[in-house]
């Protein structure tokens, strides 16, 4: 067999087993585009405040809440990123505690920074654009999920270079609107496969590197020459009667240890030795929630971990900041934005004509078959 029929055959088969996945990737990612715009839509009675002054201080909610749930304690914050952005506060039971009749162990509510109101039970919210993600990452089925999405990433890859040499003989980069049948998809087919190569080059790439993230991390720390992370320093004693540090006084300590950096969660500590995990956003950071981890000792504020994003080697940049951010689109904003939901529905299209020029000329050598006999 000619090394071209070869690379056909190879380009057909893995095109059929991979469209189904390829289209359910490519709708979701389409959609992610728009996750915090069409997430706020549906929820903005729980997600969106009008500013009204200073806010409060997380002490003086926290102190609020305790009063309205006292058998229960504050587990995390997630701190608003613009003025019109609502506080995300984790409440969890008191150790030996029962919680109420109804009631559950964990509890997700929506504060007014500015009044403190509490605008009501995120469990409760629509969670539309969370399945949707899910659907994107794991098909909503955790390992097997994954494991079929970071395959279909390496299923696009293969198409696309596949797919570049057998458009070269033809270079279709033309659309003919007149063509009917197996003609119509082919041509669609590959006048959009060459408009949306570079791109889709990038979506497979960066999918495999978010799949199999340790191993492109390692390999981006060794091709790099970039120094392993700090390991974490252990826990001081915790002395008899010692008290944790309030939110605030944690919040003080995260913005000083990354000046610039918008505190955008905090993880309490859930033992005594455990660290307080704070999660923190630069300003050219377009991941949801930031790439600069901070675990602080809950008692003494002492650093026991940094990761600053600003500061952190090209290794780390690579894999754990700029891949992200080229996967979805967010990387220079509103245009690239735009260019991610254009092809994201380019792949959804290719996904759909390659299998039906398979299908076409199928049907089309059946029909002569049957005429022949």
């Amino acid at each position: 067999m000619e090394a071209r029929k070869l690379i056909l055959v190879l380009h057909r088969w893995i095109g059929l087993v991979a469209a189904l996945a390829l289209l359910a990737v490519g709708l979701s990612a389409a959609l992610l585009v728009f996750e915090r715009p069409i997430g706020r839509m549906l929820n903005h009675q729980l997600v969106e405040v009008t500013p009204s002054g200073a806010r409060l201080s997380l002490n003086e909610i926290a102190r609020r809440l305790g009063q309205i749930y006292p058998q229960y304690h504050v587990a995390g914050w997630t701190l608003p990123q613009q003025p019109n952005d609502a506080v995300a506060v984790d409440l969890e039971i008191n150790h030996g505690a029962k919680p109420p009749a109804s009631m559950p162990e964990d509890i997700e509510l929506s504060i007014n920074p500015y009044s403190g109101e509490m605008l009501g039970d995120l469990e409760k919210a629509n969670d539309l654009m969370r399945y949707v993600h899910g659907l994107h990452t794991h098909f909503l089925t955790a390992k097997v999920g994954s494991a079929i999405v970071g395959w279909s990433a390496v299923c696009l890859l293969i198409l696309n270079l596949t797919g570049i040499i057998l458009w070269w003989r033809r270079k279709i980069g033309r659309f003919r609107w007149n063509l009917s049948g197996a003609a119509f998809h082919f041509n669609m087919h590959q006048a959009i496969g060459i408009y949306a190569w570079v791109f889709l080059m990038v979506l497979s790439l960066t999918g495999i590197a978010l799949h199999w993230e340790d191993a492109a991390n390692r390999l981006a720390d060794r091709l790099t020459g970039s120094p392993r992370s700090v390991k974490m320093l252990p826990a001081d004693p915790v002395p008899q009667g010692a008290v944790p540090l309030d939110s605030d006084r944690l919040l003080s300590i995260a913005e000083k240890s990354s000046p610039g950096a918008q505190v955008t969660v905090i993880q309490m500590a859930a033992k005594p030795t455990a660290p307080v995990r704070i999660i923190m956003k630069y300003p050219e950071d377009h991941t949801p929630a930031g790439r600069t981890n901070l675990f602080l000792d809950a008692y003494t504020g002492k650093v026991r971990q940094l990761t600053d994003a600003r500061s952190a080697p090209l290794g780390f940049k690579l894999t754990r900041l700029w891949n992200r951010q080229y996967h979805t689109g967010d990387i220079f904003g509103w245009p690239t934005q735009l260019l991610a939901l254009i092809f994201s529905l380019a792949l959804v299209i290719m996904a759909i004509t390659g299998p039906m020029i398979w299908y076409k000329r199928w049907r089309t050598s059946e029909t002569v078959r049957a005429s022949a006999e």
